[in-house]
């Protein structure tokens, strides 16, 4: 487990809450449909911090009014879940339970709830 890029997550989701950035836990990052230019799930945005760009995540442009999360810059490099699952060191279930939105009951999903996930997960794995 990456305990560093966890640890990071929480705070480019502390930053999204605090700046009151729509979360769409539901597309990796929407490029026009919000007045900010942006709405992204949690991996969408951290595809948008520089510490993170630091480590070859990125967002890659799809022609659909969306772009996906790229970890690498082969044309083969992971995307979405997969790069989530090994940027982070977590498993499958792991990245679904944090990163997919069909994991979640709550009705919308706060950058809080993925905070917390972010921060049991951190907890069992001590």
């Amino acid at each position: 487990m990456n305990r560093e890029a966890l640890k990071q997550l929480i705070r480019v989701l502390e930053e999204v809450e605090t700046l009151q950035k729509p979360l769409d836990m539901s597309v990796w990052m929407r490029t026009s449909t919000h007045t900010c230019g942006t709405a992204g799930c949690a991996l969408g945005y951290a595809a948008k911090d520089s510490w993170f760009n630091d480590r070859n995540l990125h967002l890659e442009e799809a022609p659909c009014d969306a772009a996906f999360p790229v970890l690498g810059e082969e044309l083969d490099s992971p995307v979405g879940f997969e790069a989530a699952e090994l940027l982070f060191s977590i498993s499958p279930e792991q990245t679904l339970y944090i990163f997919d939105a069909s994991y979640y009951h709550q009705n919308p999903i706060l950058p809080s709830h993925v905070i917390a996930r972010v921060r049991e997960l951190l907890e069992q794995n001590t």
